[in-house]
């Protein structure tokens, strides 16, 4: 599972949903390394407890607040150039949230679309994957900067 693009940001401001926001990147040109995730409504001992069963719990940090808990997770950046070797966190994270079974519908589309619209190197994940001679297979896809709906 892999991301070619990075700064993914979602921000949601619909009461009731489960994802509040995520982001990841910090670079147009790179996988991004960390992402995180603000969450409302979910037990943070189920989710804690979720995470710490997995085979990659290290790679996932949550910390709770009053109101939210955010759960970031850890990558592997590479050029988008030059994607082959690396782990996109924001991949890994949504992966990990859809599994959970504890998000709501509309969160886990949302999510949905990113796990699986990023996945490969080469756009694979959004049908748009090509190659020429030159290139072998290169594609640049950008993401809006700022997500409101994904479904």
């Amino acid at each position: 599972m892999k991301l070619k693009t990075t700064n993914i940001i979602y921000v949601r401001s619909i009461s009731g949903d489960t994802l509040i926001s995520f982001t990841a990147g910090s670079s147009p040109n790179a996988v991004p390394a960390r992402a995180e995730a603000k969450l409302s409504g979910l037990s943070v001992s189920a989710l804690s407890s979720y995470i710490s069963g997995l085979e990659n719990a290290g790679d996932f940090e949550l910390t709770a607040s009053d109101d939210s808990i955010t759960v970031t997770s850890a990558g592997k950046t590479a050029h988008s150039a030059f994607p082959e070797g690396s782990e996109s966190a924001a991949v890994k994270l949504a992966a990990m949230l859809r599994s959970s079974g504890l998000l709501d519908e509309r969160s886990y589309k949302d999510l949905e679309f990113i796990e699986k619209g990023f996945q490969g190197y080469y756009g694979e994940g959004m049908g748009v994957a090509c190659e020429d001679d030159l290139n072998a297979m290169e594609v640049y896809i950008k993401v809006l900067p700022k997500l409101d709906k994904l479904v």
